[in-house]
C-alpha cells in the first residue's frame, strides 16, 4: 500500500527521545529552548515559542496579538477548520474571503473587499505548502493597519521572494505526524515582536510571567522535551526532505499534465512550494468523479486524501452560527481536489505506479465506481483551452443551457440549472477561472471576465459587462446595459436597474437597490495613475435614478438617495439626501417608517445582523 503520508524517522530521533527519557526531564525544559532557538534561526525571526499543536499556535498568536470580543478576522474558507476555530476561541468573528482557483490560497483582492471598520487581523494559509501572495497581502495589511497571522502549518521551509513564510507576520506552524517535519504533535509561533513573544509564552503556560505568578488567562499549551528533541532532529533534515518532495512533485506534474481531465498544481513566480500535498483537480473531462477516482486508486492500493471536502463556511458548526454565503471557488475546489502521495519515502517505482494507475483509471472510464445510485448533480466545468465555440462538445453541459455561439476562455464553472443565452462571452483569459452559481440566467450579449465569482440565481439583462476580480452574492439582479467594473464586491439580494455603472473598487452590501443610471466613481481628480477609492453602499440603502456617488463616500444602512443627487460626503444610516450637492432632508422620520413597514419586508428574508 502506498500511503498518502509517511513520517521520515530514523535512529537519530529514537536516540534523541531515549536520551530525554533517561534524563528524567520530560516536560518543557532545555530541549524546548534549543528547538525554539534553532527554529527561529531557520525561519528568520527573532523569537519562536513552542506549543503543543498547530491549533494551539494559532490560538496563542491571536490572543497575543490582542484579538478579542467584537473583532473581525478575515481568513480563507478552504483550510482545516482550526484556522477559523482559533478565531472563534478568541470570541472574534471569522470573515471568509474566497480563494484563487489556481493556488487555492486566499484571493488578495477579495480579502481587501472583506475589510470593515471592525476588521483587526488577517489569517492567511499557505495551503499545501505554497506561499500566498505576500507582497499584496502585506501591502493591504499595512494600508489598513491590520495584524497579519500566517497559518504555515503545511509550509515548513516554503519561501516567498527568498524569504521564509512565518517571517512576514506572526507565524504558526504544526508538527503533526503528517507534516513535512513532525514531533508527533506540536506547534510553533514565530515573531519578531518581543511583546508578542512575551505574551505568547505566558499564554502557553497558564498566564504565568514567572512560576505561580499569573498575569493573564492562559492555557496548558506547553511542548514537552520529548517532542522538542524529536523536532530538533527533524529540523536538521527539513531541507533535504523538502527537496525530495519537490523532485517527486516535478515527476508527477510532468507525467500527469498529459492526462486529460486532471489539472496539476500551479507554482506561482517568486514562490518556493514545499509540497506538503500534491493536489490535482479532477475535472469533468477526466470521465469519472473525484470520489470515484479515489476509490479506483484505493483499489490499486494507492491512498489519497481530500483536503477539504467541505469548506469551513459550509460546516454544520458555521451553518448554525449563521454563515450562509456562497463562496463558489472554494465550493468548486471542494468537489474536485484530490491529493496524491508525494512524501519523501516514495521511490521511482512508486511514482511510476501512481501515474500508470491514473492512466488506467481514466481509460477504464469508471469501471471501479463505488456508487450504486445515481450521483447528485454537480457543477459543470469547462477546462482551460483556446477560445472556442461552446457548442463544440455536445456532451459537456447536460444540466445547463449553453448556446453554440457562446465563447469560453479559461476555466468556467457553471452551476446546474443555469441558462446562458446567445452571443455571451464567458472568461477573458485562457488561464483564468470564472464561477457562476446554480439556477442563474445570463441574457444575450453579456460579457463576464475571468476572476469573477458569482453566487446562485443571478439574473442579468442584455449586454451586461462584469469585469475581473468581482465577487457577487446570491439572488442578484443586474439590469440591461449595466457595467460592474473590476474588483467590486456585491452582496446578496442586490437589485441594479438598467444602465447602472459601478466603478472599480465599489462595495455594495446586501439588499441594496440601485435605480436606473445610478453611478459610482473612484477617481476624485480624474488623474491618470491616481489611487482608486471606491464608494461603499451599506446594507438596505436605496439609490435613486441618475444619482452619482463620489469616490470614497459611504452610504449608510437603509439610507435613501434621491433621484439625480450628487453625493459628495458620507450619508448616515437611515438618512434621506437629495440635490446637488446632496443634503439631508427632514424626511428621515418618513424614511424610517418606510423601512420598518410590512410592505417593505413582505416576501423578503429576514436580515440577520450576526
Amino acid at each position: 500500500m502506498i500511503q498518502i503520508s509517511n513520517p521520515s524517522l530514523g535512529d537519530n530521533e529514537i536516540q534523541a527521545v531515549t536520551d530525554v527519557l533517561k534524563s528524567g526531564m520530560l516536560a518543557q525544559g532545555s530541549q524546548v529552548a534549543r528547538f525554539e532557538h534553532l527554529f527561529a534561526a531557520y525561519v528568520g525571526t527573532k523569537h519562536a515559542i513552542a506549543v503543543n499543536s498547530g491549533t494551539a499556535a494559532l490560538h496563542t498568536a491571536l490572543l497575543a496579538a490582542g484579538i478579542g470580543d467584537g473583532d473581525e478576522v478575515i481568513t480563507t474558507p478552504f483550510s482545516f477548520v482550526s484556522t477559523a476555530n482559533a478565531i472563534l476561541f478568541c470570541h472574534a468573528k471569522p470573515v471568509f474571503a474566497d480563494i484563487d482557483g489556481k493556488t487555492f490560497n486566499i484571493n488578495p483582492s477579495l480579502l481587501k473587499h472583506a475589510i470593515t471598520e471592525r476588521t483587526r487581523a488577517v489569517v492567511v494559509v499557505h495551503l499545501y505548502g505554497q506561499p500566498c501572495d505576500m507582497d499584496e497581502i502585506t501591502r493591504i495589511c499595512d494600508e489598513y493597519n491590520l495584524i497579519l497571522v500566517e497559518d504555515a502549518c503545511q509550509a515548513h521551509g516554503a519561501e516567498y521572494g527568498g524569504r521564509k513564510v512565518g517571517s512576514f507576520g506572526i507565524g504558526c506552524f504544526s508538527f503533526y505526524a503528517t507534516k513535512n517535519i513532525t514531533t508527533g504533535e506540536g506547534g510553533m509561533v514565530t515573531t519578531d515582536s518581543a511583546d508578542i513573544a512575551q505574551k505568547a509564552r505566558m499564554i502557553r503556560s497558564h498566564g504565568q510571567s514567572e512560576r505561580y505568578l499569573h498575569q493573564t488567562l492562559g492555557f496548558n499549551y506547553r511542548m514537552t522535551d520529548i517532542a522538542a528533541a524529536f523536532g530538533i532532529c527533524q529540523l536538521g533534515k527539513l531541507d533535504e526532505l523538502n527537496d525530495r518532495r519537490s523532485r517527486n512533485a516535478a515527476f508527477l506534474a510532468g507525467e500527469i499534465a498529459r492526462i486529460e481531465g486532471l489539472t496539476i498544481p500551479t507554482v506561482e513566480s517568486e514562490r518556493k512550494h514545499v509540497f506538503h500535498q500534491f493536489t490535482v483537480r479532477v475535472t469533468s473531462r477526466f470521465g469519472m468523479s473525484r470520489d470515484d477516482l479515489a476509490a479506483a486508486l484505493r483499489h490499486r492500493e494507492i491512498m489519497t486524501g481530500v483536503y477539504y471536502p467541505i469548506p469551513i463556511h459550509r460546516q454544520p458548526l458555521y451553518q448554525d452560527l449563521g454563515y450562509d454565503g456562497h463562496l463558489p471557488v472554494s465550493e468548486q475546489a471542494a468537489k474536485e481536489t484530490l491529493s496524491l502521495p508525494v512524501h519523501p519515502g516514495l521511490n521511482d517505482r512508486d511514482l511510476r505506479y501512481i501515474v500508470q494507475s491514473l492512466k488506467e483509471a481514466r481509460n477504464a472510464g469508471g469501471c471501479h465506481q463505488t456508487r450504486t445510485s445515481e450521483p447528485e448533480a454537480i457543477d459543470e466545468v469547462l477546462p482551460p483551452a483556446q477560445p472556442k465555440q461552446a457548442g463544440s462538445d455536445g456532451n459537456r453541459l447536460e444540466r445547463t443551457h449553453m448556446p453554440g455561439d457562446a465563447v469560453i476562455h479559461g476555466q468556467v464553472h457553471i452551476g446546474t440549472g443555469t441558462f446562458v443565452e446567445e452571443n455571451v462571452i464567458l472568461g477573458h483569459r485562457d488561464d483564468g477561472v470564472l464561477s457562476i452559481g446554480e439556477n442563474s440566467r445570463i441574457r444575450a450579449g453579456a460579457i463576464i471576465y475571468s476572476g469573477v465569482s458569482i453566487g446562485r440565481r443571478l439574473k442579468t439583462g442584455h449586454n451586461v459587462l462584469i469585469r475581473e476580480e468581482t465577487q457577487i452574492g446570491d439572488d442578484v439582479l443586474v439590469g440591461t446595459n449595466t457595467v460592474v467594473d473590476g474588483h467590486c464586491r456585491i452582496g446578496n439580494r442586490v437589485v441594479m436597474q438598467t444602465n447602472v455603472y459601478l466603478t472599480a473598487q465599489t462595495v455594495v452590501e446586501d439588499e441594496v437597490f440601485l435605480g436606473p443610471c445610478a453611478v459610482t466613481t473612484n477617481d476624485k481628480y480624474m488623474e491618470y495613475g491616481a489611487k482608486l477609492v471606491g464608494a461603499t453602499i451599506k446594507r438596505g440603502a436605496r439609490i435613486g435614478a441618475n444619482s452619482t456617488i463620489l469616490p470614497g463616500v459611504t452610504i449608510g444602512e437603509d439610507a435613501i438617495i434621491g433621484s439625480g443627487a450628487v453625493v459628495t460626503k458620507d450619508v448616515p444610516d437611515k438618512a434621506v439626501v437629495v440635490g446637488n450637492p446632496a443634503r439631508e432632508t427632514n424626511s428621515s422620520t418618513a424614511a424610517r417608517s418606510f423601512h420598518d413597514s410590512p410592505a417593505k419586508a413582505g416576501g423578503q428574508p429576514t436580515r440577520s445582523r450576526s
